[in-house]
């Protein structure tokens, strides 16, 4: 994976500094920027690969992915029963700005005890069947720093990397869903 830009920014904590800016947030702005036009420019096996990566050994700020994918927001959309519009994330159709994806999906868990959100899974439905080595091989390469075990399970493969953000992957030719691990919970406060 070829990056003009550094991952830094999604592992910063951003510091609350009364009448002031962060001033080391603000040097990684710049990155997140060319991250965000990567997302718009990438083949969907480089943004996947990404996407692993970006996870693979640490719980990265799920707000930089969640909003590089999102279009025009419909305030009328009927949730699935099992999300909350209140706090879970579910996108679709002509409100993601990927056209590979028909669907996306990040549910939440909310920590109420230090008023925060952590991403329990996030789940990608392809508009299109996709090949499916091509997208095993995105995963591996964005695993390459971590170990991980493979298997076939009902039409699935899983793959469940070691001391890793990622607690499993399940992936098809048509979704992939990605469960996080929750001992690598990190709060991020800021974007």
């Amino acid at each position: 994976m070829k990056l003009d830009f550094k991952l830094d920014f999604f592992y910063y904590q951003k510091q609350l500094i009364l009448d002031g800016i962060d001033e080391d947030h603000e040097k990684l702005q710049p990155d997140a920027w060319k991250f965000k036009d990567y997302i718009k420019k990438a083949s969907l096996e480089e943004v996947l690969e990404l996407l692993i990566f970006s996870y693979a050994k640490e719980y990265a700020n799920d707000t930089y992915w969640s909003t590089r994918f999102l279009d025009n927001i419909d305030e009328k959309k009927v949730y699935p029963k099992e999300l909350d519009p209140y706090i879970d994330l579910f996108f679709e159709n002509e409100e993601i700005t990927r056209k590979e994806f028909n669907k996306i999906i990040y549910k939440m868990y909310e920590d109420s005890e230090n008023n925060c959100y952590y991403t329990e899974w996030m789940y990608f439905e392809f508009t299109e069947s996709q090949q499916l080595s091509k997208l095993l091989n995105a995963i591996k390469r964005g695993l390459k720093e971590v170990s991980y075990t493979e298997r076939q399970e009902g039409g699935f493969t899983i793959i469940e990397p070691k001391e890793s953000a990622i607690l499993k992957i399940t992936v098809s030719a048509n979704d992939i869903k990605i469960d996080i691990n929750p001992d690598k919970w990190r709060v991020y406060r800021g974007f």
